[in-house]
């Protein structure tokens, strides 16, 4: 007898019905009860009828389903096609997808919709698949889907975040951004971020209270969604856009007082009076325009606004040294530090602030030592350490010990460059490295705590740091020293050096530093500090209390 399964097509469709909680329909058994497998038979007729109205059902529900799941997977692949392969279409055919993957890791319009496409369409595809138990599909989401999992919402507004940082601290226009204009981004993709994205961008500034952007990417989205409405489906509507406009500006004015007195970077200087029309000047470009070049003393209430406001300023490109401090600086080679090495191969140092003295040191590590570290570096990465004590970054860290990478030792050309112990320590603090995209930053502080410190470190604090860069950034990505009026620019094989605190133990407040915002690409980073205990006698203590 011809087995009724016999049928590819009618077996898969049967698992699929099976999976969503519907009797499979498997060969009809024939009971007492029923009519016999007549066709002409008005009672079997009947009885099919009857059972074809459990079919439809099932098959209609299916169907809906199917479309469903289908729109899914269309919105799914255009987007793909609209960004990532539009986006890397000047590459042809014949470069390897390793260069496609990091011209996508480096653009943050590619990035965010990668993410977003993840936690959004493929994620609502991966139900679909996983509730119709097709297990062919279902197995290679799985695979794909890793160790780790995909990402989820919380990722996509980690991405949001960094957009609106880099918007932020740029003084970039949300329009230019939606039209994948950015400034900085040397791949002209043609690749912009549709209605959606602005919406979503909009909430996303809207409830962490960044009302500056929240209101200039609502009129982004209100006019896109004018625009091109009738091409794109929504969850939302020219009226609940005004209607969150119109939130936001209360929101806004509610809090207005109390925020401006904290001084809020993401409110205007004055209250909003109407819901169109031009909106007042923002708090940040009121700061930046007022306070960045003023030198104010610690105890006056706008000395932290002033300080930012520099930091504001230097990552885009101003520099706030005296003429008297440029025309102290200067470069040389330096063949007197420890050892006969530096005899045969002179360090190429730059001195970027005289008092305190940091320089930068150029053709520090070989390009062999930069990949070996980031080659290594790469599957270790972990997200940046959170909680009330952790300055704020977005960057993904790892930490190697020496015994970890032979192949680099860093930290005896350290010493031969310091005079400093950091090989051989017990306890010393492990090689730092660090890894930005799009966004990427760390927020203003101090390398050491201080002698105040209530957990003190057994090592004792830290003396110095060397901060190498293991990559060029031709964009943004400095590092910056407000107090000094100065930032310092990435660049591959170099280092930058200096004491973290006085000689007599408390931090030297003139090296608050952060690290700039990236635009697009990557930003690579290697950092070790030697500690007081361990240079005891290294770096003892001044012979004035000023020291």
């Amino acid at each position: 007898m011809e087995n009724p399964f016999a049928s590819p097509w009618l077996f898969a469709t049967l698992l699929c019905l099976t999976s969503q909680g519907i009797a499979v329909l498997g060969p009809v058994s024939i009971a007492s009860s029923q009519p016999a497998p007549y066709a002409l038979s008005p009672t079997y007729l009947q009885y099919l009828s009857q059972q074809e109205r459990k079919v439809y059902n099932a098959m209609k529900k299916y169907e809906q389903e199917l479309e469903h799941r289908l729109a899914l997977v269309k919105k799914y692949t255009r987007d793909y096609e609209k960004s990532t392969i539009l986006g890397t279409s000047f590459l042809g055919e014949s470069v390897r997808n390793k260069e496609r993957d990091s011209i996508i890791s480096q653009h943050p319009i590619l990035a965010f919709r990668m993410l977003n496409r993840y936690a959004n369409e493929f994620n609502e595809i991966g139900k679909h698949i996983a509730e119709n138990a097709e297990q062919v599909s279902s197995a290679i989401v799985h695979e794909a889907e890793g160790v780790h999992g995909f990402p989820k919402f919380a990722d996509v507004e980690d991405a949001i975040i960094s957009v609106l940082r880099m918007q932020f601290m740029y003084d970039l226009r949300s329009s230019d951004i939606a039209e994948g204009k950015i400034p900085g981004v040397l791949l002209n993709t043609a690749v912009k971020l549709t209605t959606e994205h602005c919406y979503r961008i909009s909430k996303t500034a809207q409830k962490l209270k960044y009302y500056t952007l929240a209101l200039e990417w609502f009129d982004v989205t209100k006019s896109r969604f004018e625009r091109d409405f009738q091409e794109e489906h929504t969850a939302f509507n020219a009226s609940s856009i005004d209607q969150d406009i119109l939130e936001t500006i209360a929101e806004h004015n509610r809090e207005y007082q109390q925020l401006y007195d904290e001084g809020h970077e993401y409110i205007f200087a004055k209250r909003i009076r109407t819901a169109s029309g031009p909106r007042p000047m923002t708090l940040r470009t009121q700061m930046v325009n007022e306070l960045s070049g003023l030198h104010l003393d610690e105890d006056d209430p706008e000395y932290y606004q002033s300080i930012y406001a520099k930091h504001i300023a230097l990552c885009n490109g101003q520099n706030f040294q005296s003429r008297r401090e440029l025309a102290k600086l200067k470069c040389w080679q330096d063949s007197n530090r420890i050892g006969e090495y530096w005899r045969i191969r002179p360090l190429k140092i730059e001195q970027v602030n005289s008092n305190p003295e940091i320089i930068q040191i150029y053709d520090i590590l070989p390009d062999k030592w930069i990949s070996h570290l980031k080659a290594i570096a790469f599957s270790a990465l972990e997200r940046a350490p959170t909680g009330p004590n952790a300055t704020p970054r977005t960057a993904a860290y790892s930490w190697f010990k020496d015994q970890d990478i032979p192949q680099v030792p860093i930290s005896r050309r350290i010493e031969l460059i310091t005079g400093l112990n950091v090989v051989g320590m017990k306890a010393a603090e492990a090689l730092q490295v660090a890894a930005y995209a799009f966004g990427g930053h760390v927020e203003l502080h101090f390398d050491s705590k201080g002698p105040d410190d209530p957990n003190p470190d057994p090592k004792g604090d830290r003396v110095t740091t060397f901060l190498i860069y293991l990559n060029d950034v031709s964009v943004a990505g400095l590092t910056t020293f407000p107090k000094l009026g100065f930032a310092v620019k990435p660049v591959k094989g170099s280092a930058v050096l200096w004491y973290t605190n006085t000689p007599n133990g408390p931090v030297d407040k003139w090296t608050l530093h952060g690290a700039c915002p990236l635009i697009s690409g990557h930003k690579w980073i290697a950092t070790k500090w030697t500690h007081s205990n361990e240079n005891i006698f290294k770096r003892p203590c001044g012979l004035v209390p000023s020291d």
